[in-house]
């Protein structure tokens, strides 16, 4: 039985992939699902309530148009290091990338803006001392 459920799980992780997969020019990208670890949130959009939090979450934005990220860790950052990187699937590469040591310890939140100069689905990941803690897809067109 326990065979049974492992093939099961298998072959529903196999179509998850197949659903997630699209194409790209003459090549086919899988892209890793989002992740959110303990809760955390990652946000998009256009404006900042407070300069913290997203007024209304957005993931699709045009080329050179600046948008803000917000991060909820859900719990204080206790002073470590908080990486931001902006990633692209298709070429497998880190576009943008910056760490912030700065973080108010006790703080559990914070927002930051950025801007893509090429069209294209790209993946924002958030990793608090060494450990990806939350990613959100873009969209540039």
């Amino acid at each position: 039985m326990v065979k049974r459920i492992a093939i099961f799980i298998a072959l529903l992780l196999a179509v998850v992939a197949v659903i997630t997969t699209f194409s790209s020019g003459n090549e086919d990208v899988v892209l890793p699902e989002e992740v959110s670890v303990g809760g955390a949130v990652l946000n998009a959009g256009s404006a900042l309530e407070r300069g913290l939090y997203i007024t209304e979450p957005q993931f699709i934005f045009a080329v050179d148009e600046d948008f803000f990220y917000s991060y909820d860790n859900r719990e204080p950052f206790a002073g470590g290091a908080v990486v931001i990187e902006i990633i692209d699937p298709h070429a497998e590469r880190v576009i943008a990338r910056k760490e912030r040591h700065d973080i108010d310890p006790d703080q559990s939140v914070f927002a930051d803006s950025a801007w893509i100069d090429a069209p294209g689905k790209y993946l924002l990941s958030v990793s608090v001392d060494g450990e990806v803690r939350a990613t959100r897809y873009i969209t540039v067109e």
